[in-house]
Formats: C-alpha cells, sequence, structure tokens
C-alpha cells in the first residue's frame, strides 16, 4: 500500500512495493528559512513546532479538497513535503513558479507553506484559462490565505516562452491541466529555472510529460504513487541544460545560420585555390553546413537556400574526384553555383549579409 508517514522528524514515503524512501529529515536539515523547529510553550519549555505545522496542513487538504481522491492526496502531500524540503535548505527570498494552476489546490498549499517559512517569498501561478471572476475557483481558494501579497498569476498561453531570464528557485509542472506540447513547457520550465534550482513534475495523465521529464534529466527521482500517478522531481545539471538547448528548433535555426555565414565567407576566400587540402576543406563545411539545415527542419523561410548547398557541395566533390576537363571549367562551374548561394542568401531577409 502506497503511502506517506511523519515520525515527528522524517517523513517517509512507502510505493506500492513496499520500497521506502526519505523524502526530508528535520533531525539532518539545515534550517536557512525564518521557520523555528523548536519554539518555548508557555511553561519554558522547548517544544518542536514543525510536527504540529505540518499535521494542520495536511488535515487541511480535506477541508479545501473535500473531494480529493487517494491517489491525488497523496500527488499533493509529496509535493508539499518536496517544497518544505527546498524551504528549509534554501535561503530567503525564494520564488516559486506553477505551471499550470488549475483550480487552486496546489497554489493554496504551496502559498500557505511558503508564507509560513518566508513571508517575502513569491509565488506565480501560471495559466492558459480566462475566468470569470465569479466562477474563479482558484482565487476562492487564495482568498482564503492570511497573506496574498506576494503570490500572482498571470494567463497565458503554454506554448511560449514566458520568461527570458532564470529567476525562480523552483518550479512546479502540474500536469493536471491539459499541456498540448509538454516538450515546450519543459524547454520554458529549464529557461526560467535558476542554476541550481529544483524542478517537481505531477505528469498525472500526460504520458509524454513524465517520459519526456525522465529522458530531459540524468537524475530524476520518482515516487511511483500507482500506475498513472507518480511525482517526479530533479534538480538540472550543466549537460541538462545543454540538452535542451540541443534539441530547441531556435538554437538549431540560429546554429545552421552561423554555420551557413561562415562557411560562404571561408568559400569567399578560397575557393580560387586549386589545392585538394582547401577543396577537400570547402567540402566538409558545406556537408556541415547542409546537416545544420536539414537539423532545423526547413525553417528558412528561403528553401532554396538549401538546395543551392548541396548543388555547389555536388560541384566541389565533381572537382575533387576530376569529373570536369579542365582547371577553367572546374572553376566556372565552382564560381557559377557559388554566386548562386551567395545571391540567394543575400536576397533572404534572415541574414544581415
Amino acid at each position: 500500500m502506497t503511502e506517506i508517514s511523519f515520525n515527528g522528524n522524517a517523513c517517509i514515503f512507502e510505493d506500492n512495493e513496499g520500497r521506502k524512501s526519505k523524502i526530508f529529515d528535520i533531525s539532518y536539515l539545515k534550517n536557512r528559512s525564518s521557520f523555528s523547529i523548536y519554539n518555548f510553550n508557555s511553561s519554558g519549555q522547548l517544544v518542536p513546532e514543525f510536527p504540529q505545522f505540518f499535521k494542520n496542513v495536511l488535515e487541511e487538504i480535506d477541508v479545501i479538497e473535500p473531494k480529493i481522491t487517494n491517489y491525488k492526496k497523496l500527488e499533493l502531500i509529496i509535493t508539499i513535503s518536496l517544497i518544505i524540503k527546498q524551504f528549509f535548505y534554501q535561503p530567503l527570498d525564494y520564488r516559486i513558479l506553477e505551471v499550470g494552476c488549475d483550480h487552486g489546490t496546489l497554489s493554496y498549499f504551496v502559498a500557505k507553506v511558503l508564507s509560513a517559512f518566508d513571508d517575502k517569498s513569491q509565488l506565480l501561478c501560471l495559466t492558459d484559462q480566462i475566468v470569470n471572476t465569479t466562477q474563479d475557483e482558484w482565487l476562492s481558494k487564495i482568498s482564503l490565505l492570511k497573506n496574498t501579497e506576494n503570490i500572482s498569476r498571470l494567463t497565458t498561453s503554454y506554448d511560449v516562452s514566458w520568461l527570458d531570464q532564470p529567476v525562480y528557485d523552483l518550479i512546479i509542472i502540474n500536469g493536471n491541466v491539459d499541456f498540448q506540447h509538454s516538450d515546450r513547457v519543459m524547454k520554458s520550465c529549464l529557461a526560467a529555472l535558476k542554476k541550481g534550482g529544483s524542478l517537481i513534475c505531477l505528469p498525472a495523465n500526460d504520458s509524454f510529460l513524465a517520459e519526456s521529464f525522465r529522458l530531459g534529466f540524468s537524475k530524476v527521482k520518482a515516487y511511483n504513487i500507482a500506475k498513472n500517478s507518480k511525482v517526479l522531481t530533479t534538480t538540472p545539471v550543466k549537460q541538462d541544460y545543454e540538452l535542451t538547448l540541443a534539441n530547441d528548433p531556435q538554437v538549431k535555426f540560429t546554429k545552421a545560420k552561423e554555420l551557413l555565414i561562415s562557411t560562404v565567407a571561408y568559400l569567399e576566400n578560397n575557393l580560387d585555390s586549386n589545392a585538394n587540402e582547401s577543396l577537400k576543406k570547402s567540402i566538409d563545411r558545406l556537408i556541415q553546413t547542409e546537416k545544420a539545415i536539414n537539423a532545423c527542419q526547413n525553417a528558412f523561410k528561403q528553401p532554396e537556400i538549401k538546395n543551392k548547398v548541396n548543388i555547389l557541395k555536388e560541384v566541389l566533390v565533381n572537382c575533387y574526384v576530376g569529373n570536369y576537363q579542365n582547371c577553367e571549367q572546374s572553376k566556372r562551374c565552382c564560381i557559377k553555383a557559388f554566386q548562386a548561394l551567395k545571391q540567394v542568401v543575400s536576397e533572404s531577409s534572415e541574414f544581415n549579409y
């Protein structure tokens, strides 16, 4: 049976196969938050404060969401526990982004824990739904909180990049909403995450989101609740960022443009050379450029660019293997093919050539 237990110090998760893993243990945590784990009671005795706080938060779940299923409740408890662990470890002025705030249940508990640990920390919730204020479940739940000054909501498309700068310490990807393009959401989250920050993913029934998360990061911790219910978390490392950027179509397009410009410049300076070594380098550059253009999936507005690169490559190959009758013929063919490529590049609005 899948369950969460808390013995006063440690929060333990046990999956349906009986495997146990520790989510956090306050005995060993270095508390950098403003939350006091122990406080003096009215009798002057030092008593633990955190266990009662944690218990109260968990008991409130059924009050805020009376119809919540056991699986969804476990998903929420695990997420809350992972966030608490982050709060203990991190300094103040913590920033959290929730991508996919649906009915406000997760937003409510993230905000509640956030304000308990540091009232200066901030929570931004993203949604793609424009709702009538009188029927706004998210707003109704958030308004139950005592402190809402540092909580905000942004309505936007999940398919666009929200931020150009990495400013968030923790990002929660709430797959309980319907992401049309989970891979784009993942890329945007990584772009908005601070180096050393963490991601928490609730895939729900989105198997593509779960698979994208597992494959996109080198170290993923999974808390498996049921077949279609789990919580995934990771702290991305350098190679994760590099892999995501390498698969980014816009990055591929930029790389192809830069490579094409440098290849054209190289050919302009070396095309007159009859040396086989120079010819071989020109061919290699064109092969790499052609591969880069193919990798960006026809992103160029001028489809002729790809064709002209291929023609010039074939002409140079024929020169290299000696298929032309004489040097003058090969030179004329090379110059003609090169000028055709240079012209189509210069006429494209994508280049300041």
